[in-house]
């Protein structure tokens, strides 16, 4: 990574090397932008609420365990057993795997909180509803193991496109219980 980049702060709280080792295009470049701005709104809304937190007198974080990934996390991915979808937001721009656009993605965890992932992304599903967050995808996965699990939030394409030029085509609120091999709705 150009050292340049790997000092890019991408919004208050977010840089851009906890979304990528790899240097980004431009266009990746600019949807992280957004992406990060999204998540930096979640963590400052967790942080509104002083008894959300374990320690009070420190902020609630928001982690970026998954970010932009390249045709070899993808394969790496497959072979450890994951269930990667070849058009996951996660390829930030297009797919090697597929035609369609990909717009950003991280999946996230949260550290100094009381509050379960469950609980976060029902809040953030809530937000979102309210106009506060805008993202593409709001997705908590779990393991296939169920010991772990995370949040998905993902670029809007309504942030990058117009329905004039290309319409939304994914779900919005998803749950998925087996590391990604299967997805259910979420009723708000």
């Amino acid at each position: 990574m150009n050292t340049t980049n790997s000092k890019l702060k991408l919004s208050q709280n977010f840089w851009l090397n906890e979304f990528t080792k790899e240097d980004p295009t431009p266009f990746q470049l600019s949807l992280l932008k957004i992406l990060a701005k999204n998540i930096q709104t979640v963590r400052n809304k967790l942080n509104e609420n002083v008894s959300w937190r374990l320690d009070q007198t420190k902020e609630i974080g928001v982690a970026i365990n998954n970010g932009v990934r390249t045709a070899a996390d993808y394969e790496r991915l497959k072979a450890a057993g994951w269930k990667p979808s070849p058009d996951s937001d996660h390829m930030c721009g297009l797919s090697p795997f597929s035609a369609k656009p990909t717009l950003g993605a991280a999946d996230t965890d949260y550290t100094n909180t009381n509050l379960s992932n469950t609980e976060i992304f029902k809040k953030i599903v809530e937000w979102s509803e309210q106009g506060v967050v805008n993202f593409g995808q709001i997705i908590h996965e779990y393991a296939s193991s169920g010991k772990s699990d995370w949040i998905h939030l993902a670029t809007h394409w309504n942030d990058v496109f117009t329905d004039k030029v290309l319409a939304n085509p994914r779900q919005h609120y998803l749950i998925s219980d087996d590391g990604g091999a299967t997805y259910k709705f979420y009723k708000v």
